[in-house]
């Protein structure tokens, strides 16, 4: 998230290290019922939020008192270094959409889109703790985040208090 101005379009910052990330670029997934999450940025205290009814084309905005509900998709990609960690951000009320950017550059604009099988939409998602660099595999082997119930009554086990996420090009 680039600044705190309420409304400002969220873009992709890559980080010139995998395990550099500034406070910006760091997010926290707050778990609510009927596997939704809303996304809030860490520095700023902001949530993700499109417009309501979101179209294609839609801009991903931070807000601060209002967040989207988001689905996250565990996608298989069949690449090694995206074990377990690879999603698409679905919007809820229009799930056919997802986040997505422009290009592959530092400080592309995410946006919502018709979901394809293309990089450009899909989202490694990570703990990252201050102490330690990222780790690839934070989720437990067979742990896939909103499938069932014991996905919400767990989430404090998964999603502690802080817990972070980045993004990066798939």
């Amino acid at each position: 998230m680039p600044s705190n101005d309420r409304g400002v379009d969220l873009v992709c910052i890559v980080p010139p290290m995998e395990s550099t990330v500034e406070e910006e670029g760091k997010w926290e997934l707050v778990a609510h019922f009927n596997d939704r999450y809303k996304i809030k940025n860490c520095r700023h205290n902001y949530y993700c939020r499109a417009p309501y009814p979101s179209i294609d084309g839609s801009s991903i905005v931070g807000d601060e008192f209002y967040g989207t509900f988001w689905f996250l998709e565990k996608v298989n990609t069949g690449r090694r270094e995206h074990t377990g960690n690879v999603y698409i951000i679905r919007d809820y009320v229009n799930p056919n959409l997802c986040w997505s950017l422009e290009d592959a550059n530092d400080r592309s604009p995410i946006s919502l889109r018709e979901y394809t099988p293309v990089p450009n939409k899909l989202w490694r998602i990570e703990k990252y703790s201050s102490q330690s660099p990222v780790t690839p595999d934070y989720f437990p082997s067979g742990y896939t985040p909103g499938t069932d119930i014991t996905a919400l009554l767990s989430c404090d086990d998964y999603y502690p208090p802080g817990f972070s996420w980045e993004k990066s090009i798939a």
